[in-house]
């Protein structure tokens, strides 16, 4: 159905003849947009077969009047849609106006989604993929735990994230709220996992997805490894992953989904990643053996993510704390990535959002790689 989203009154300025619009008669709906005067009044269904000529896509801008919507939670909202078949990130400049490559002027607009999901760096629809999902992150507090988070809450998920240092915690419970429980544990205490468990089935009763993102990374020559240096990488990549997974089994509701962070650092050979790289191919081989042992008889179905560089506070923790040096290292890192540059926090939240949602419910055992290209060029 197509609703010009205008009267047909042309003589009046265009912001004048824009339609009040309701949530309900938003979303679902295919609407007509309009561009500014200079462009021309809003088209009427029968002569819009062709966005009028107004430049090539991404050259220059057009500006186009946005849904104003009679509730104020629709007034100032970013709107994500769908121009002649291309998921566009729309972005309001004042509540009213929406700033677009020429060419998408008077073309027809499906709206998917009342709200977007933006960071400074990039736009992602936000369509509640994860609406009434019940969501446990470890590791949540900072990096692509904490990233992840957000866009879990943005996606309609209610989440309980753990961290481990007071500072962590603070800061995570000041950026997500105070309805998002940040629970503190220690990965390497294996009863304090299974106290995990316990509290995710107070709060949620049960769980429908976990991403087991808590771990830590210790690059050194082989020779430079001690049994105490050795130990501390498997006790927090590999058997906290292993008890907590067992801990959760019975919490997991039927359907559910668990996404292991592993690390690409498993599917090649790096120099210096030796041990750090055997606790994530172990964890990559949990994935894929838990399948085999909680698919069928639990509804509970596991894959990975298996990111490269991603640029985390993780430089600050190894102890590069010059920026002078944390450049020199970000640029050595950098230029043996194909890609040439390193990951973003939010591209692998948005692969952990994906295998989460019921979107991905055909995916089992999979193990996504974001590495830039570094493992297969």
């Amino acid at each position: 159905m197509i609703l010009p989203l205008f009267d047909e009154e042309p003589s009046r300025p265009v912001a004048d003849r824009l339609r009040p619009a309701k949530r309900e008669d938003i979303v679902g709906q295919d609407h007509l947009l309009a561009a500014d005067a200079a462009t021309g009044p809003a088209r009427s269904p029968s002569s819009a077969s062709a966005p009028p000529s107004c430049g090539p896509p991404g050259v220059g801008k057009t500006t186009i009047t946005r849904l104003l919507a009679d509730s104020s939670d629709m007034a100032f909202e970013p709107v994500s849609a769908t121009f002649s078949g291309m998921a566009e990130p729309l972005q309001t400049t004042d509540g009213k106006w929406i700033d677009l490559p020429q060419g998408w002027c008077g073309s027809y607009l499906h709206l998917v989604s009342p709200s977007t999901y933006l960071t400074p760096r990039q736009g992602t629809m936000n369509m509640n993929r994860l609406a009434g999902k019940r969501a446990l992150i470890t590791g949540g507090t900072s990096g692509i735990g904490l990233e992840t988070a957000q866009r879990f809450i943005a996606e309609g998920a209610d989440v309980l994230v753990t961290g481990v240092t007071p500072a962590s915690i603070d800061k995570a419970r000041q950026i997500l709220g105070d309805k998002v429980p940040v629970v503190q544990a220690d990965a390497r205490d294996l009863d304090a996992q299974r106290g995990l468990a316990e509290r995710v089935r107070e709060h949620f009763g049960e769980l429908d997805v976990a991403f087991l993102n808590a771990g830590v990374s210790d690059w050194r020559p082989f020779e430079d490894h001690t049994e105490d240096s050795f130990d501390r990488l498997f006790d927090i990549n590999v058997k906290s992953v292993f008890f907590l997974t067992q801990a959760l089994a019975p919490v997991l509701a039927n359907p559910s989904s668990v996404i292991l962070n592993a690390s690409n650092s498993a599917h090649g050979g790096y120099g210096q990643s030796n041990a750090y790289a055997a606790t994530k191919a172990a964890v990559g081989s949990l994935m894929r053996s838990w399948n085999a042992d909680l698919l069928r008889s639990h509804g509970i179905r596991f894959n990975a993510v298996s990111p490269g560089p991603v640029d985390t506070p993780l430089y600050s923790k190894l102890g590069i704390e010059d920026p002078a040096q944390q450049s020199a290292v970000l640029e050595a890192i950098s230029s043996g990535i194909p890609l040439g540059r390193m990951g973003l926090p939010e591209e692998v939240a948005e692969a952990v959002v994906y295998l989460a949602s019921d979107v991905s419910a055909f995916a089992v055992g999979q193990d996504l790689i974001l590495d830039g290209g570094q493992t297969v060029l």
